[in-house]
């Protein structure tokens, strides 16, 4: 994926679905039915959304990694099967 400007919904849906298979590859605790959706993807996008543009530019990208570094392991494995219910 190339950056140019900000990610659209469907670009962040991309990048959410490629980087689960690739880390799914390596953890057997992922399951299918974790798979990211287009919703998870608009909910991240206008969460993160500053400036209403429905895309995320690199300050409100970097808000939203710098958020998911601040939490523990823990945490972090808390919010993903939480996903799954």
């Amino acid at each position: 994926m190339i950056f140019e400007g900000a990610l659209t919904v469907a670009e962040v849906y991309k990048w959410m679905v490629d980087l689960r298979d690739a880390y799914g590859t390596v953890n057997t605790l992922i399951k299918e039915s974790n798979k990211p959706t287009t919703a998870d993807a608009a909910l991240l996008v206008t969460a993160f959304d500053v400036d209403n543009s429905l895309t995320l530019d690199e300050t409100e990208l970097a808000a939203w990694l710098q958020e998911g570094v601040n939490l523990t392991h823990e945490e972090r494995m808390a919010l993903g099967a939480s996903k799954g219910k």
